[in-house]
């Protein structure tokens, strides 16, 4: 293919040199007789060679148009599997395992797509297409804008070996770079090594199990040495490229799948920093909720532990209660013994010895009831005030119990909105960034097709 792109090249001379082959030509031709036709037939062929430019020009900007679309398509299906993602870890956020973590390393592509003097030169080799499409021979030997463009239109880029050769030496230390590169994040780009089977290129590309190896110089160069042998099945290019694509050529074609390509891995690099943004919020949130539910169980022993001795107090209470009316019935009943000596005194009063020894020892017995009266009125007044003192420490303790629980709950209450505003931010983020990268793209494909 080199050899063949070479020898295409050194036959097609350049722009000043062409002018000047074609100006010596018509001047020694038109001193010979019936040399009039020789020009009208060059303005015929660069007629010609203009009109196949414009179609060419005009199949690049339909085929710019369609990828745009599958752009459009993939990132509708990327909104939607991230909805799908979204609803997935809000079901099972308590007991799910942890997501695999991707590599975000953004992908080193050496190619520029919107320069076409980026091309190797085993890309310009051949425009050939496999004859399974269903095209008829002619439309696959159609010439190219770049080899079939007249001397006068060669002012317009450079000659195609001196292109070739200067993408070919840029893209082998890329390359080289690019494979030093991914070799800690090869796993981010199984969906990219699959590529190959799901093309039905067997052998085109690397596989899963040599992931570390993969190379997008390599894949190119492969599925360009299978277009050249024509091996390449129809059912690939039918399933990979769309019906505006079927009448390019290779170096259209090449050009369409990596901008495909570029498109699919930024959007896995893309997706990949989303979930491990994502995984890394939910495992803060899992967190902060187990502590939440670690102070709420503590919380829930203290006021059960704290009702527990309030239940306890109440009792003794009680029991304080009921042994003070006893003590007061004692009281009434000691009242009515003393009310009885006092008659029996007035009643006995000729016999003052007896009466007297028992009316002074009913007053000793008097006197003791009262001093233990006392005492126990006494100790019933303490007890009472301190359990009093210990019902409203403990209801003002419970008061800032409860204080506490709703300032938590506020609290939590008030971070998770916080979490919905970060998230809503960082979702017309992420918009504004696809907007401007959608807007570069757009710019860099009108500048190309001009």
């Amino acid at each position: 293919m080199a050899d063949t792109s070479n020898r295409g090249n050194a036959n097609r001379p350049s722009s000043s040199s062409g002018r000047r082959s074609a100006g010596g030509a018509g001047v020694t031709m038109g001193s010979r007789p019936g040399s009039k036709g020789v020009p009208r037939d060059l303005m015929s062929r660069e007629e010609e060679y203009m009109r196949l430019n414009a179609e060419l020009e005009a199949k690049t900007a339909g085929l710019i148009q369609e990828a745009e679309s599958v752009m459009r398509e993939q990132e509708e299906m990327l909104s939607r599997s991230l909805n799908r993602l979204s609803l997935g870890n809000a079901v099972d956020q308590r007991g799910a395992a942890p997501s695999p973590t991707f590599d975000t390393e953004p992908p080193l592509v050496s190619d520029d797509i919107s320069k076409p003097s980026s091309i190797p030169s085993t890309n310009l080799a051949s425009d050939r297409r496999p004859p399974s499409r269903g095209r008829p021979p002619s439309a696959n030997l159609r010439p190219s804008s770049s080899s079939a463009r007249p001397p006068s239109a060669g002012t317009r880029q450079q000659p195609l070996t001196a292109r070739a050769v200067t993408a070919g030496s840029r893209l082998a230390p890329k390359a080289k770079t690019r494979s030093k590169a991914r070799t800690t994040s090869a796993g981010a780009f199984d969906d990219v090594a699959v590529l190959d089977a799901g093309m039905g290129l067997e052998g085109a590309g690397p596989t899963v199990g040599v992931a570390n190896d993969f190379s997008l110089a390599d894949t190119i160069q492969a599925i360009e040495g299978r277009l050249d042998d024509g091996t390449l099945p129809a059912d690939t290019l039918d399933d990979v490229l769309p019906q505006a694509a079927e009448g390019m050529g290779s170096e259209a074609t090449i050009r369409f799948l990596k901008a495909k390509l570029r498109v699919m891995q930024e959007e896995v690099d893309r997706l990949s920093s989303e979930c491990n943004k994502k995984d890394e919020q939910n495992s803060k949130l899992e967190s902060r909720l187990k502590e939440a539910e670690d102070e709420r169980a503590r919380l829930q022993r203290t006021n059960t532990t704290q009702q527990t001795q309030l239940d306890k107090y109440k009792k003794l209470s009680e029991e304080t209660k009921r042994k003070n009316e006893g003590l007061e019935g004692q009281l009434a009943s000691l009242r009515k013994e003393v009310d009885s000596l006092k008659r029996n005194q007035k009643q006995s009063a000729a016999s003052q010895g007896a009466v007297e020894v028992r009316l002074n020892r009913a007053q000793e017995e008097a006197d003791r009831y009262k001093a233990e009266l006392q005492r126990a009125r006494t100790s019933s007044r303490e007890s009472s005030e301190q359990e009093r003192k210990r019902v409203e420490q403990l209801l003002a303790e419970n008061r800032r119990l409860d204080k506490q629980k709703n300032e938590l709950m506020n609290g939590f209450k008030k971070q998770l909105k916080l979490i919905d505003v970060l998230k809503r931010q960082k979702m017309h983020i992420e918009a504004a960034k696809m907007l401007s990268f959608t807007e570069e793209e757009f710019v860099k494909a009108l500048e190309w097709g001009n």
